[in-house]
C-alpha cells in the first residue's frame, strides 16, 4: 500500500506514513457481497493508486500502476465473483525452451495457493487469474491484503522458477 500524500510504501496495518507521518486510510468500509458494483470496486483501486479504465460494457475495467503489475478486473455479480487476471508477454527460442515453459507453468500451479498460471497466443502470453469470493459481508481491507498477498506470491513463483526469464 502507499502514501497519499508521499507516495512511500506503507505497511497494511499501519495507521501512520512511517516517512511523512501522514494518516493512512484505513479501508475499512463493508458492504455485502451482493450489494458490491463496480463503481466501488474501480473507486477501491483508484484508492491504491491505480489508473482505472471501466470499459463500456460496465462489469470490468483495467487497472495500471507504476510500481505494480496491471490487472483486468472483473466482477460478476450472478457467480458472486471478483476476478483479477494479468498477462506477461513470454520470449521463447526455441521449441525446447517451449517444453521448459509449460513444465515451469504446470510446477507453478502446483505451487501457487492463488493464482492459476496458464499460457496463450501460441505459448507467447502467460496469463494469471485469481479470484475472489463475494462472501456475506465484504471489507475493503481483505480485498486490499488479498491483493498485496496475490503479488507477493506471483512475484515469488516467477523469481523462484525463473518464468520470466524464458
Amino acid at each position: 500500500m502507499k502514501c497519499e500524500k508521499c507516495m512511500a510504501g506503507i505497511a497494511l496495518d499501519a495507521k501512520f506514513c512511517p516517512n511523512c507521518g501522514e494518516k493512512v486510510q484505513m479501508f475499512n468500509e463493508g458492504m455485502k457481497g451482493n450489494e458490491v458494483s463496480i463503481e466501488w470496486l474501480s473507486n477501491l483501486f483508484k484508492q491504491l493508486g491505480y489508473e482505472v479504465d471501466v470499459n463500456s460494457n460496465g462489469d470490468s475495467f483495467f487497472v495500471k500502476h507504476k510500481e505494480s503489475y496491471d490487472f483486468d478486473v472483473n466482477l460478476n455479480t450472478s457467480l458472486k465473483v471478483i476476478t483479477i487476471g494479468s498477462n506477461f508477454s513470454m520470449k521463447q527460442k526455441n521449441i525446447s525452451d517451449i517444453n521448459k515453459l509449460q513444465n515451469l507453468i504446470a510446477k507453478a500451479n502446483s505451487m501457487s495457493c492463488l493464482g492459476i498460471f496458464s499460457l496463450s497466443d501460441n505459448n507467447k502470453v502467460l496469463n494469471i487469474t485469481t479470484h475472489i469470493n463475494l462472501t456475506e459481508l465484504i471489507i475493503e481491507r481483505d480485498i486490499v491484503a488479498y491483493l498485496d498477498i496475490y503479488e507477493k506470491n506471483i512475484i515469488h513463483i516467477m523469481d523462484n522458477l525463473g518464468i520470466m526469464e524464458m
